[in-house]
């Protein structure tokens, strides 16, 4: 009897577990877009000073941007006219030596001409591609249009600048969520195994109880157990949030190099904020009805016992006896 107390318990967890993990790789995270909706968060959660520092610092960038025609090593490395342009000003600056023409800035030139002959700005080029160092200008400069003819609010266009950045540097080594993304890489790859190897659980665990109605009576307890799972954080969250608040100030004034300080409130707040980010409508939809399917199911289980050990209890009719 406690060996099949244990292996049921077994079992159970092995299947809650299974299920939880499956439920979740459901949904494949963007994570460029996951990392732009935390910055969003961010945003939203601190304080207006600290959100005012931001905007000004990601406007004087798009000032910088549109202003003057200087070419930057960003147009050199992503933008092929502007590379040519480097070309023909070298070979320009060459024939021009060689008939012997001076030049003031003449050092630069030969310093930009020697990188561009030797393959240097190749290399620089590629490490800072791999890198994901660069933002498609274009989209950024259409993003400063947009901000600038108010046809997106303060809140678009900072999430709109990380996300545009995070885009362009691909998916983040980010700790934990590496690993979690690989994990549900892994899963979306292999679903039939997955669910092959549920399957058998769940014929073992009929198997081990013998009987169905015990069976069902398990099945109702493994679906409450995964509600709670699913939708405890999530309610835990939406508490701490109405109860104590967010609070990101730190965080904000931290990217922008206003202050360098994080306090451990804000740091849980981003915390929250990311595992918030993971529900989605069809998470808490599912985790909702296997709640309440739990709970139906462990009332009427209690409705059962009560019903047998009332049964039990009742006094059995006398046999008469034959004369």
């Amino acid at each position: 009897m406690i060996l099949k107390k244990f292996l049921i318990w077994l079992v159970k967890s092995i299947i809650i577990l299974l299920l939880v993990t499956f439920i979740f790789s459901a949904v494949t995270l963007d994570f460029p877009k996951l990392i732009s909706g935390i910055f969003s968060d961010v945003y939203g959660y601190s304080s207006p000073e600290a959100q005012k520092e931001a905007i000004g610092s990601l406007a004087q960038t798009c000032y910088e941007l549109n202003k003057g025609d200087e070419l930057t090593f960003q147009d050199i490395c992503t933008n092929q006219s502007a590379r040519q342009q480097i070309e023909d000003n070298c070979i320009q600056y060459r024939q021009s030596k060689r008939q012997g023409m001076q030049f003031e800035n003449e050092q630069e030139l030969e310093e930009t001409c020697y990188q561009l002959e030797s393959g240097q700005i190749d290399e620089d080029c590629k490490k800072m591609s791999d890198a994901g160092a660069f933002a498609d200008k274009s989209k950024l400069g259409s993003l400063c249009r947009s901000y600038s003819n108010q046809e997106i609010d303060d809140k678009q266009f900072f999430a709109g600048f990380i996300g545009m950045y995070i885009g362009s540097q691909g998916e983040p080594k980010i700790g934990f969520l590496d690993k979690y993304h690989k994990i549900m890489n892994f899963l979306n790859s292999n679903k039939i195994i997955y669910f092959m190897v549920i399957l058998i659980l769940f014929a073992a665990l009929y198997f081990i109880t013998g009987n169905t109605q015990e069976f069902l009576l398990i099945v109702a307890g493994i679906s409450l157990s995964l509600g709670i799972v699913i939708m405890l954080p999530y309610f835990g969250i939406i508490m701490y949030e109405k109860l104590i608040g967010f609070d990101t100030t730190p965080v904000m004034s931290s990217i922008f190099g206003i202050s360098s300080s994080l306090d451990p409130k804000s740091i849980l707040s981003v915390v929250l904020l990311l595992l918030l980010r993971t529900y989605n409508e069809f998470i808490i939809t599912l985790g909702i009805i296997l709640l309440t399917a739990g709970i139906a199911g462990k009332i009427y289980g209690i409705a059962l016992r009560k019903r047998n050990e009332e049964q039990a209890a009742a006094p059995k009719p006398k046999k008469k006896n034959k004369s």
